[in-house]
C-alpha cells in the first residue's frame, strides 16, 4: 500500500528495512521500543489524516511475537484510528530471528486475511484492548494457516 506510514529502528538492520520501504513506497519513521519510539510515535500521531494510514507490527523489535506491546494502543488511542488486525502466509524465506519473519518469494502467492477493526477509545484500559487485539490476531493467523502463535506455517 503506497503511502503507508510505518517504523523501522534505527539501527543498522533497520536502515535496510527503512531504505527498502521506502523503495517500495512507504513513508518510514525511524525509532523503535528500545531508542526512540515515544519520539516515532508522536512523530507518527501528528501525521494522523485521511491520507495516512500507518502499519506497525505489533509485538516490537524484541516480542515476543504476536504479544501486542504498548506503542500500537497508544498510537490508536492518539489518533482515534482503530487497529486493524492483520495475518499473512505464504512460500518464503524463514529468517533465523525470534520472530520467524518470512520474506515472501518473488511472485508468491500469499494469503493475508484482515480482521474488523478494533476501536480504542481514550478511556480503554491497556491490558483489556491488548487482549482483544491478541485474540483477533490468533483468530487470522489460523484462518492465515499458521499453526501455533508463534507464526510458524
Amino acid at each position: 500500500m503506497r503511502g503507508l506510514v510505518t517504523m523501522a529502528s534505527r539501527s543498522d538492520d533497520g536502515s535496510l528495512a527503512a531504505m527498502l520501504l521506502d523503495l517500495l513506497g512507504y513513508r518510514v519513521i525511524r525509532g523503535s521500543s528500545s531508542n526512540g519510539a515515544s519520539d516515532a510515535l508522536r512523530r507518527m500521531a501528528r501525521m494522523a489524516d485521511p491520507s495516512h494510514s500507518f502499519g506497525l507490527t505489533v509485538d516490537g523489535p524484541r516480542g515476543p511475537a504476536w504479544h501486542v506491546q504498548p506503542g500500537v494502543i497508544a498510537l490508536a488511542r492518539w489518533t482515534g484510528l482503530p487497529i486493524l488486525p492483520v495475518a499473512a502466509n505464504g512460500p518464503g524465506i524463514a529468517c533465523p530471528s525470534w520472530d520467524r519473519l518470512r520474506i515472501p518469494l518473488p511472485w508468491a502467492r500469499c494469503r493475508i486475511v484482515v480482521g474488523a477493526p478494533i476501536p480504542v477509545p481514550l478511556a480503554a484500559e491497556r491490558m483489556a484492548v491488548q487482549s482483544v487485539v491478541e485474540d483477533a490476531l490468533a483468530i487470522l493467523q489460523r484462518a492465515a494457516g499458521l499453526d501455533d502463535r508463534s507464526g510458524t506455517p
